[in-house]
């Protein structure tokens, strides 16, 4: 049975590969026929081809980047690769491994010399038999230095240009910082974060070294003590909340009134309600500046206040620093959590879910806090609606919409969104509004431009797109559930929506006016208070 068990794995292996090869040559013939087409309409010869590599990301069910890279591997392998997509359709080498050949001799100048890699490395000559994917790296390396010398030069300068810096989510609200640096860089930033924790080790500082490195990148690049510290010199437990208080006692802005025993401390402008909390010097040591040199304890102070040297003497504040380092954090959160010790996770935007008492630490006095208030339905999660004849999007509806869709909303894809545009085109006469708004990546922004490419937002539990590309296959999207979605009131029903229009603006109703938010919420509050408990409001923190 066992045997048996094996040979079907890889059976359906050698399936899986060839499936793979013939999903290549489907991907080619798809780009084909699809700029014929774009030719017939007329599209101009630069611009054939756009929003393939999007269509095909969404029939393979995976984001457009994916998509425009999977068409770039598809070409490739088609046109200098005949061997490796030969391989793969016998079902001998996997599409992973079919990457990795192909990553190796895309820079190579001539096609001529890509077919001479693949040549030697094909079946025939038993080029990559039990070889591991290093080992077949370093084969295809070795071939393509040999051919052509001075593609490898070049393709040496061309990765500089590729430097960047990446966040992404880890696990217990820890992220992975990921820069990728010529290596005379990367060695020489590693190296002086090496120098660091060396000095503090021997000086008897108690944190282990990898610790040390990733608290003094954090200092250099913030000018701020990292998080972890400023909790230790405080005295506080991991859980415990700000100022040493149980999470029910936690006290902040106008929702205040919201907490058991607690007082509302804030004062609603503009829209905003404002933390008033003092802010405390921490005991501890000097951290890294910005630019090498040293914050005092408790990190730095506020723009135009003085601040103190190691021996607490005042010196001038350097207002530019400041500046530079000033970083806002925008966390989604109910109000029930925020100040009443509720347990609904929250929303860190650039992160994920985050549980609620990592949340209220922001509200910590030294941290500047603004409180922007929004409301959903709760069963659904549904914002309220905004309303605005504006050809582009306000700040303040900007901000909306990006709290609600979170990352890109096209399906798979979940790069950050840089665009936020119409759903229905403007001018095919899409309204600016929160319905017809959604946020996209620049890639899928563009994407849709291409003839062929419709949206309309549908109904839905929550704001709902369904976007047709141009073989008519249809795609939807439904924005992210906000914290609070599916709360029910003490009675056990749904609570009903609470908008702008309840408390007396002169604003057309369903319109959310970014300046009376906080005004519209005490004013719901007040005129109904039973009413006000069935719903849920939803805080937005701003925290630098």
């Amino acid at each position: 049975m066992g045997a048996e068990l094996i040979d079907r794995i890889r059976a359906l292996e050698e399936l899986k590969t060839a499936a793979s090869a013939a999903q290549v040559r489907a991907t080619v013939q798809f780009e084909v026929v699809q700029r014929a087409a774009q030719a017939a309409v007329g599209v101009p010869a630069g611009q054939r081809g756009a929003g393939v590599g999007a269509q095909v990301a969404l029939a393979r069910r995976e984001s457009p980047a994916r998509g425009g890279r999977y068409l770039g591997l598809a070409h490739l392998l088609v046109a200098d690769l005949p061997h490796t997509l030969a391989a793969m359709s016998a079902g001998t080498l996997s599409e992973w491994r079919a990457t990795l050949i192909a990553r190796e001799t895309v820079y190579l100048g001539e096609a001529a010399d890509r077919r001479a890699v693949d040549a030697a490395l094909s079946a025939d000559t038993g080029g990559v038999d039990g070889l591991g994917d290093q080992a077949l790296v370093a084969a295809a390396r070795r071939i393509s230095y040999r051919i052509d010398p001075a593609a490898v030069t070049a393709r040496a300068r061309r990765a500089e240009g590729d430097r960047h810096v990446t966040c992404r989510p880890a696990p217990d609200t820890m992220t992975y910082l990921t820069g990728l640096l010529p290596v005379a860089d990367g060695v020489a930033v590693y190296a002086a974060l090496s120098r660091e924790a060396d000095t503090l080790t021997s000086r008897g500082d108690g944190r282990g070294r990898g610790q040390i490195m990733a608290d003094t990148l954090t200092a250099r690049v913030t000018g701020h003590p990292p998080v972890t510290a400023r909790r230790a010199q405080a005295g506080m437990e991991p859980n415990e909340e700000p100022n040493g208080q149980a999470p029910e006692q936690a006290t902040g802005g106008q929702a205040g009134k919201h907490a058991p025993g607690g007082q509302a401390t804030g004062q609603a402008t503009g829209g905003q309600v404002r933390i008033g909390q003092p802010r405390r010097t921490l005991p501890g040591p000097s951290w890294p500046g910005p630019a090498g040199g040293e914050t005092p304890r408790g990190g730095p102070p506020r723009d135009g206040a003085p601040s103190e040297d190691a021996h607490g003497e005042a010196r001038p504040n350097d207002r530019r620093a400041a500046k530079r380092a000033r970083v806002e954090l925008q966390v989604v959160i109910t109000d029930r959590a925020l100040l009443a010790g509720g347990g609904e996770p929250a929303y860190l935007a650039g992160y994920g879910m985050v549980p609620a008492p990592w949340a209220r630490e922001l509200v910590d006095g030294r941290t500047d806090v603004f409180v922007r208030r929004l409301f959903l339905a709760p069963d659904t999660g549904q914002l309220v609606g905004m309303d605005s004849r504006a050809r582009l999007m306000p700040e303040g509806l900007r901000r909306f919409i990006q709290v609600r869709d979170r990352t890109c909303r096209t399906p798979w894809c979940d790069a950050p969104i840089r665009h936020v545009d119409h759903v229905h085109a403007h001018a095919a006469g899409g309204a600016t509004s929160e319905v017809n708004g959604q946020g996209l990546c620049e890639r899928c922004n563009h994407a849709k431009e291409a003839p062929g490419w419709a949206a309309v937002p549908v109904e839905g539990p929550r704001h709902t797109v369904v976007t047709t590309t141009p073989t008519g296959h249809t795609y939807t999207s439904t924005a992210p559930p906000i914290p609070g979605t599916g709360i029910v009131s003490p009675a056990g029903t749904a609570g009903t929506v609470r908008t702008v229009e309840r408390a007396g603006t002169i604003d057309p109703p369903g319109t959310v006016s970014a300046a009376g938010l906080a005004q519209a919420a005490q004013a719901a509050d007040a005129a109904d208070p039973d009413d006000a408990a069935g719903s849920e409001p939803v805080t937005v923190l701003s925290a630098s």
